[in-house]
């Protein structure tokens, strides 16, 4: 479909533009990308546009400078926020993955092209209409995915574990504001991988740019083992709480409400219980198993394709693995240099 006309700005002929999407992908034979830009609005030169993913979910996407990768917010269980290249062009991928959702999502959109048309950043515009739109989201969501309750245990695990070795964590933990690392230390960037309890440690990568780091600085991967325990997340930041200053409790507590996990934690929250082997981190270097923007032509992905989803193996990782003291004295090392 091309771009947008006066009869989609007033309305849709199925009721929104994702309903007419999936009408021309039915008539439509041809196996080209259904989008309808919107016309009426422009960030950096070009237009926003209404998606359909290759499996039907409804998507915006977003014009953007590639840099504002690096500021992307955290949405909710059924919202995702993705980069994405096109023919050289970065957008921000915005998919409800959840057709319950699509009239609050529609409603979102449309809040957030107005602020794009008063000409408000990207990622700023989007930040701040997550903001408006987040507790209705989770209101109907009505619950926490697994996935993300185990992968804020795991961040909780690796803070307390850098506290230990004394290091300023909280600071430096930037997981929840989703992003590309989940701690950053000036130079030194970590990563947190949940692992599985037994077996094989392996991870799944979904972010292109999340095994590269920026140009000068090193990035870590710290991977902890979770199985079903005795500690909840409220537990683990109970203790957290007790140990850090009163400018890092606000820090803390700020940083769990972005991720929707609000203080006191919610019980969505602290229905699982767990346990952690000691974490262990790996060095991210050229010999470690990844697929990284740098590796591809022009640093991006080939026209046509919206995104990578690949498992890495940790067994296969020639160098082994280490202590969190290990990247703690990396840390305490670039801090004094």
């Amino acid at each position: 479909m091309g771009t947008d006309s006066p009869a989609h700005q007033d309305g849709w002929i199925t009721g929104s533009p994702w309903g007419d999407l999936r009408a021309h992908a039915r008539l439509s034979s041809a196996a080209s990308e259904h989008v309808i830009d919107v016309s009426y609005v422009q960030v950096m030169g070009r237009s926003p546009a209404w998606g359909l993913t290759n499996e039907g979910h409804a998507e915006f996407r977003v014009p953007c400078a590639r840099d504002e990768f690096k500021r992307l917010p955290v949405t909710s269980a059924h919202i995702e926020v993705s980069s994405l290249f096109r023919s050289g062009q970065a957008w921000i991928r915005l998919i409800c993955n959840n057709r319950e959702l699509e009239g609050v999502f529609f409603r979102f959109c449309e809040s957030l092209i107005l602020e794009l048309r008063e000409g408000m950043g990207a990622t700023e515009a989007l930040t701040l209409v997550l903001n408006r739109f987040r507790q209705l989201f989770e209101l109907q969501e009505g619950q926490v995915s697994p996935e993300r309750v185990v992968g804020l245990f795991a961040e909780l695990v690796v803070l307390e574990k850098l506290l230990d070795a004394g290091i300023d964590a909280v600071s430096g933990w930037l997981g929840p504001t989703r992003e590309t690392h989940d701690f950053v230390f000036g130079a030194i960037h970590l990563e947190v991988k949940a692992l599985r309890a037994s077996g094989a440690r392996s991870f799944r990568v979904s972010n292109i740019h999340q095994m590269e780091s920026p140009e000068g600085t090193e990035l870590f991967l710290a991977g902890v083992r979770i199985a079903p325990g005795s500690h909840t997340i409220g537990a683990m930041v109970e203790r957290i709480r007790s140990r850090i200053s009163p400018q890092q409790v606000r820090d803390l507590e700020a940083a769990l409400e972005t991720m929707g996990c609000q203080y006191p934690v919610n019980p969505e929250w602290n229905e699982k219980r767990f346990s952690a082997l000691e974490p262990e981190v790996w060095r991210v270097d050229e010999t470690f198993p990844r697929l990284v923007a740098s590796m591809l032509p022009n640093g991006a992905l080939p026209a046509g394709v919206s995104g990578v989803q690949y498992t890495v193996s940790l067994e296969s990782v020639a160098s082994g693995s280490t202590g969190i003291s290990s990247i703690a004295a990396s840390i305490s090392g670039a801090k004094g240099s």
